[in-house]
């Protein structure tokens, strides 16, 4: 099993991705969730990513968006998570009151290579206050190059409003 430095998961999380498999135009309803799926890679080619997205249809602030790696030896995991507000986690490492907001789930190496729920810890973030947002927070995050051919506008102008910082 590989191990991972802190400047690993980041590096990860943070390098420049651009599409192999793009979403669904139409996020799918299954057992009361809008569910979307893509796969990414690194512009060089030598990593391989997931990204899942998932809204509660009843509650629509309820939804996750998050980045798996997959690398080479098979080892897959989540990198980092955008969720929205669904109540406190009993089993969880969180700031306290994270899980009653927005709050992201980020990996954290010493967890990953004690072979743990590597992205337990959540933090609470101000970065975005709806799904459209998180998506948009997500895109920047995680470096899709090519988000322009597969997200609508206003997720894009969200990127650039949230990057100019107005």
């Amino acid at each position: 099993m590989e191990t991972y430095s802190p400047d690993d998961i980041m590096r990860l999380i943070t390098c420049k991705k651009r599409t192999v498999e793009p979403p669904k135009k139409e996020m799918k309803l299954e057992r009361g969730s809008l569910r979307n799926d893509m796969t990414l890679e690194s512009e060089d080619g030598a990593e391989r990513f997931s990204v899942f997205m998932r809204k509660n249809q009843a509650f629509p602030e309820n939804f996750s968006i998050g980045l798996r790696y997959h690398s080479k030896d098979g080892q897959s995991f989540a990198l980092l998570r955008c969720n929205g507000p669904h109540g406190q986690h009993v089993d969880l490492e969180v700031e306290p009151g994270s899980h009653y907001t927005y709050h992201v789930h980020q990996a954290r190496a010493d967890r990953l290579n004690e072979g743990n729920f590597s992205e337990r810890y959540a933090t609470v973030t101000d970065g975005y206050a709806s799904y459209e947002e998180a998506m948009s927070y997500f895109i920047k995050e995680v470096g899709i190059v090519d988000a322009d051919r597969h997200f609508a506008p206003h997720i894009l102008q969200l990127t650039l409003f949230t990057e100019e910082g107005y």
